[in-house]
């Protein structure tokens, strides 16, 4: 703990005013003297100096007792209780815990917590009454902005000293390193609707499918719609009724996402930039392939280059978020290509590469040598963002040549935007093209259609 500075309180400032108040005074009645034709008497000329001294001589000696008072280190100490985790753009619950030692009698507190810019506190200076020998707890709540580390670096408080005309700022190193993961909305949302068996209130499209799969799941009884292939003649005879074969999706398969974090995905919709809803998107996936069987990695590109091999089991979800919470986008344009190379050397396995990005039409002869790149080894399905002003703009009505300009902009922007969705398409690449908050459903429902595809 250290003192930062010192400061004096409205009670010296106050005591200050006394010797001044004696000198004017002493210059009134010298003033009225001189006015009336008299002059002040010696006597009284030297009481009120001499009265005037002493008090200015009282109030120095113990302004400066008590300001070494006050430098003494204050009987404090600090704790701090919180989640190393927060959820981006949720608040959370923060609680800051003051043990007074050698304290005598109840005193107000106020403090300040050293905290980030990026994270937003409900209450900013703290106030709370200690009352020895007692602790004392502020809670308050935190909300961060971005995702990330974010530091509390320490707190500083004001104490006052013995006589309370001092006021000195203390400095207490009790810092906190929080980390700022996506919002879990979704991926708890999920989970708590699959128990439920209604994933179709978050959008994601779950068609039964009485075909033959890839995998065996089990035998049951034969209904209306069944192929003959799928009827099992010895389960049959042996029931002495009709018993078909069910199918599920083929487990066991190499997903991975490629993620663009170059500065395309700078943009911002709504407090969140294309980057945090790649990363949601990434978040809802991955909870679902890997609850579906399936192996999940990803590989970041653009600015901060990252690999993550592929992984079974539903814990590799805390992985896939240790991996990618800090991650922000950068200022350079992707090189798609040296991404596409990239990655059929890290990924030998047939996989399905779920590209996330935010493409041009001026990106196209980049794009496409990486995509028949990447085609020649894997699937691949590209989720591209779509800015929701475009959409926006066109909703506007048109009441001058300005609006009429941005009109036919837009249009003719979306129009060869749709030329290079088709030629993609044409090409054999599954496509996603939607707005940011959009992604991780429609990124979710174009995964579980291959899958009941069996095309990969």
């Amino acid at each position: 703990m250290k003192r930062i500075a010192t400061k004096p309180t409205k009670q010296l400032l106050y005591l200050c005013i006394a010797p001044g108040a004696l000198a004017l005074v002493h210059a009134l009645l010298i003033l009225f003297s001189s006015v009336g034709g008299s002059s002040l008497s010696k006597q009284t000329d030297t009481l009120l100096t001499q009265s005037w001294g002493w008090l200015v001589f009282v109030l120095a000696v113990v302004a400066a007792v008590d300001y070494y008072s006050g430098r003494k280190t204050p009987p404090l100490h600090f704790s701090r209780q919180c989640k190393d985790i927060l959820s981006l753009h949720r608040w959370s619950s923060i609680t800051l815990t003051v043990q007074t030692q050698a304290l005598d009698k109840p005193m107000m507190l106020t403090l300040v917590e050293l905290a980030d810019s990026t994270l937003e506190l409900s209450q900013d200076p703290l106030q709370a009454e200690l009352r020895p020998p007692a602790q004392t707890r502020l809670s308050y709540q935190a909300r961060a902005s971005h995702r990330g580390d974010v530091h509390i670096r320490g707190l500083q408080f004001l104490w006052p000293s013995d006589f309370k005309l001092w006021q000195s700022v203390w400095q207490a190193d009790e810092q906190s390193t929080l980390k700022v993961y996506p919002d879990f909305q979704a991926i708890s949302g999920y989970t708590l609707m699959a128990q439920d068996n209604n994933t179709s209130q978050l959008g994601i499209r779950r068609k039964p499918r009485r075909g033959e799969g890839m995998d065996f799941h089990q035998l049951r009884e034969y209904q209306k719609g069944d192929t003959s292939r799928q009827i099992d003649w010895k389960a049959t005879a042996r029931k002495q009724k009709l018993i078909s074969r069910e199918y599920q999706d083929e487990r066991d398969q190499q997903i991975v996402v490629l993620l663009d974090n170059g500065r395309r995905m700078r943009s911002e919709d709504e407090k969140l930039g294309h980057l945090d809803h790649a990363i949601n998107a990434m978040s809802l996936l991955s909870h679902i392939a890997l609850k579906q069987g399936d192996a999940v990695g990803m590989m970041t590109f653009g600015h901060d280059k990252r690999w993550l091999p592929g992984q079974k089991g539903s814990s590799h979800i805390n992985t896939i978020l240790n991996h990618v919470y800090d991650l922000q986008p950068g200022t350079h344009a992707s090189d798609y290509s040296a991404a596409a190379q990239s990655l059929v050397q890290l990924q030998r396995k047939r996989a399905l590469v779920i590209l996330i990005t935010n493409t041009r039409d001026e990106d196209f002869d980049d794009l496409m040598p990486a995509i028949k790149l990447i085609g020649k080894h894997h699937l691949i399905l590209l989720a591209n963002i779509r800015e929701p002003i475009l959409q926006k703009t066109l909703d506007e009505p048109v009441q001058d040549l300005d609006d009429a300009y941005r009109y036919i902009g837009a249009m003719d922007y979306l129009q060869r935007r749709q030329q290079v969705k088709q030629r993609l398409t044409d090409a054999g690449v599954f496509m996603v093209d939607c707005h940011p908050q959009n992604l991780p459903i429609e990124v979710c429902n174009s995964y579980l259609a291959i899958k009941r595809s069996g095309v990969l």
